[in-house]
């Protein structure tokens, strides 16, 4: 299945972390980490390569995943640079689908607000309501 990771890219305190949220066990996190390492070598995530991830676990039109990922994108690069680095995505997918409900609460909110002012305004909500109008048509 791939390489293993380095500890330079997904630290130790990182990895616990995951366990501890996602009640998942080293070797799951290993083996899921290294299928992501597979799909993206050199560590960094282009939108590209999100929407092909999300097409191979996904059995919605592209299109319509299309606006998803974009938004997805954007609440997982954290460190806003315009790349989602492994460490990003592994933490944001995984606890927004293994996480608790509070966790996937914060990455909710993280979703609905764009701009990143640590507020939701109407625009926002108008967007990911079209967003989500689009699934609900898939």
């Amino acid at each position: 299945m791939g390489t293993q990771f380095s500890s330079a890219t997904l630290d130790d305190a990182t990895v616990a972390m995951i366990k501890c949220k996602t009640r998942m066990t080293s070797t799951e996190i290993t083996g899921w980490l290294n299928e992501l390492k597979s799909r993206c070598p050199n560590g960094k995530m282009t939108k590209k390569d999100m929407l092909k991830c999300y097409k191979d676990l996904s059995s919605c039109d592209m299109d319509k995943v299309e606006h998803v990922v974009n938004a997805i994108y954007k609440a997982f690069d954290v460190d806003n640079n315009g790349k989602v680095d492994i460490k990003e995505f592994a933490v944001g997918f995984l606890l927004t689908t293994k996480g608790s409900v509070e966790e996937k609460l914060d990455y909710t909110f993280q979703l609905y607000d764009i701009d990143k002012d640590g507020f939701i305004d109407q625009s926002e909500i108008d967007i990911m309501a079209k967003v989500c109008q689009i699934l609900i048509i898939a």
